[in-house]
């Protein structure tokens, strides 16, 4: 294990709504939290606009009844962090949110310097119901840290990933996934990287969006492109053997959500890492486009990062996966 990638990994966030569903991540989250000492946040939301517990089946009639509705969702999550203590010996934060969901976890999450959120998603085709709307889908658009998904349903107690694939588009943005993986792969004995590339085949000049393609894309073949993809990725692969990684690099060809899922099932990769921003100043990896159809259609664990600020030498401190985040103390936790 690289005690340096894993040491970042000092404190996550685990949303949970009063749902089974959400619970599912504490498995994964307390495996995690295990092996590298960090704590867990478990953290829920209460909408403004609905009566408080709602979600947990219970309804408000006056101020004493909100009192006791706080005392029952502060007992649930008292409840499951004395679990993660039993199970897993995980030191665990609580906190009940007032406002919008996807607002006060973004905000919590920036606040307490939370390096990684575990949510589980309800599988194949999109999200299921999450404090009344889909808050999973909104949260990775805004939360500034990586976030893990899991599927609905999937065992996870080990949470070990040891093949793991790592889709890059050639941009340092998209190279922000690569601590964030490594991190989580430092967790298993023997864990392998895959570097994966998609190059798609080009339209013709007269029909390329304005600004999309560099001015002589036009004179690039596709063994071309796929020729210098693959120096890219060995030139990343490089710098993670050097730190003693395994990693091997693959180039496709075809569209890029449906290469990364096919390939992934084909290689049996265990956890899918992909960025939220890409090349050419446009979002080539954005939700709504390549990331948001991975994350719909992709039948294992996928790795959600975004982008941070473009800034020069950004690979060489990817590949110190410790920048995640520094640790902190407990009184540092938002309340609410």
């Amino acid at each position: 294990m690289d005690a340096t990638s894993s040491s970042s990994l000092r404190h996550m966030l685990v949303p949970l709504d009063g749902s089974t569903l959400a619970e599912e991540a504490l498995a994964a989250a307390g495996a995690f939290a295990h092996r590298v000492g960090a704590s867990i946040h478990l953290v829920t939301v209460q909408p403004p606009l609905v009566p408080p517990g709602a979600e947990f089946g219970l309804r408000d009639t006056d101020d004493a009844a909100a009192a006791g509705v706080r005392d029952h969702i502060d007992a649930y999550l008292a409840m499951m962090a004395a679990k993660l203590a039993r199970t897993r010996g995980v030191h665990a934060v609580t906190a009940v949110l007032v406002g919008d969901p996807v607002d006060r976890l973004a905000e919590y999450v920036r606040v307490n310097e939370i390096a990684l959120v575990v949510m589980t998603t309800h599988g194949r085709g999109g999200f299921s119901r999450f404090w009344l709307g889909s808050v999973a889908d909104h949260l990775l658009r805004q939360v500034k840290a990586p976030v893990l998904l899991l599927r609905h349903g999937a065992r996870s107690e080990d949470a070990a990933f040891e093949r793991i694939l790592i889709a890059l588009d050639g941009s340092r943005a998209s190279e922000e996934a690569l601590a964030p993986a490594i991190a989580l792969g430092s967790l298993a004995a023997n864990a392998h990287y895959t570097l994966v590339r998609v190059v798609e085949p080009l339209p013709p000049p007269m029909v390329r969006p304005v600004g999309l393609y560099p001015p002589d894309s036009g004179a690039q073949s596709l063994d071309q492109l796929s020729a210098a993809a693959a120096r890219y990725l060995e030139e990343v692969a490089d710098g993670m053997r050097d730190r003693g990684l395994a990693v091997e690099t693959r180039v496709l060809a075809g569209g890029v959500a449906e290469q990364v899922v096919r390939f992934a099932e084909q290689s049996h990769s265990q956890l899918i890492a992909v960025g939220t921003r890409g090349v050419r100043g446009m979002d080539r990896l954005m939700l709504g486009s390549v990331a948001d159809k991975v994350v719909r259609s992709a039948g294992r664990p996928v790795l959600v990062v975004p982008a941070g600020p473009r800034r020069a030498g950004s690979r060489d401190r990817t590949m110190q996966a410790a920048t995640m985040v520094s640790s902190q103390t407990d009184n540092q936790v938002l309340t609410p």
